[in-house]
This record gives C-alpha cells, sequence and structure tokens, in this order.
C-alpha cells in the first residue's frame, strides 16, 4: 500500500531549516516549502515554491501514481529543481508572500538579472 504523505510530513525538513540553519541538505533531495534564491550576486531574492503533486486514488485514499516535485520560481514552473535546489534559503511562508508582493511592488526587485542596492531602494510597507 502506498499512502500519501501529509502536509506536516512534507514540510517537516522544511520547519526544521527554519530554526536550525545547519540541518544537513541532501543536494539530490529538494524538500516541499518556501524558499528565496538570487539568480546572480547582489542579485534580489526571488520566491521559490516547492511542492508534491500527488495523485489519489478516492476510494482507497493510497497514492495512484508516484508523487512528483513541482517547484516554482516566481510564480514561473521551474523544470529543472535539483539544480536549483541547493543555492535555496528557506524562509517563513509570510515572508514568501511579502517578497512576491515586493516582487510586484518595487520596480527595482523586478529585474531578477541585475544586482540592486536595498539600502538605496527602500522597502514601504
Amino acid at each position: 500500500m502506498r499512502y500519501a504523505r501529509s502536509i506536516e510530513e512534507l514540510h517537516q525538513w522544511h520547519q526544521e531549516a527554519l530554526s536550525n540553519p545547519d540541518i544537513e541538505r541532501h543536494e539530490i533531495e529538494p524538500q516541499c516549502g518556501w524558499y528565496k534564491m538570487r539568480r546572480v550576486k547582489l542579485g534580489p531574492w526571488v520566491p521559490v515554491l516547492i511542492t508534491v503533486e500527488q495523485d489519489i486514488d478516492p476510494d482507497t485514499g493510497q497514492l495512484a501514481d508516484d508523487e512528483r516535485m513541482r517547484c516554482e520560481v516566481d510564480g514561473i514552473n521551474e523544470d529543472k529543481i535539483e539544480e536549483i535546489w541547493s543555492h535555496l534559503k528557506p524562509i517563513s511562508e509570510a515572508a514568501f508572500h511579502q517578497l512576491f508582493e515586493n516582487r510586484r511592488s518595487i520596480p527595482a526587485m523586478k529585474d531578477d538579472y541585475t544586482p540592486i542596492n536595498l539600502a538605496l531602494t527602500p522597502i514601504t510597507p
């Protein structure tokens, strides 16, 4: 029998990483959660969401197919999750949503590939 992992199980590593930045990270095992990354040195932070798709049989509650990792970088599907995984920094869900909003509202944060100085570009609430 193959049962789908719960939300708590899927986010366990992420929750531990928020309180312990030195937690072991396996380069080929991305974990569900909310993250941020930079595409270039000193570039703006970009929000990253890692989730798992689960096809669950409604009659048995078992997985009908293998779980599939999904990754969204700034709201856009990203196929190369293993390539960016080691560059991700765990953040809270609230910080993820705030970063997502800042990327839309602060012009200097819209270009992923241009270094910025946030001291010169203050973030206003």
